[in-house]
């Protein structure tokens, strides 16, 4: 689940405020998510797909920061830096965090939840 992984980089950036694995590339997420978005808006409520939409356009900005620190190094043949604030990311996690929910929901059917076979996120 893609999700899931983007909560698990987003949070080692945070642990570790660098980009790390710098060979991590940001921009699958927003690829994955456009390759199922169309499937998905038929299952999800209206809102649910703008929430799941928006989780992934926060990673696609995480992305964008991450290409013009990847431009600024080369250019000036500087080591990798990194320069994403900080004190966004856990309110990203919140929106990764909350699309994850939206789509585990999702997987599992009215009776499932009823019965308490819905796991807990991981």
């Amino acid at each position: 689940m893609k999700l899931h992984s983007a909560d698990m980089a987003l949070k080692a950036l945070a642990d570790v405020e660098e980009w790390e694995p710098t060979s991590l590339d940001f921009g699958q997420y927003r690829t994955a998510w456009e390759q199922r978005a169309d499937a998905l808006a038929r299952v999800l409520r209206s809102r649910d797909v703008m929430d799941v939409d928006a989780a992934f356009a926060l990673m696609d900005a995480v992305a964008m920061k991450k290409a013009e620190d990847e431009a600024a190094a080369k250019s000036s043949g500087e080591p990798l830096g990194f320069t994403f604030p900080l004190d966004v990311l856990p309110l990203y996690r919140r929106e990764v965090q909350a699309a994850k929910k939206i789509i585990r929901r999702a997987a599992y059917t009215k009776r499932e939840i009823r019965r308490g076979d819905f796991p807990e996120a991981v």
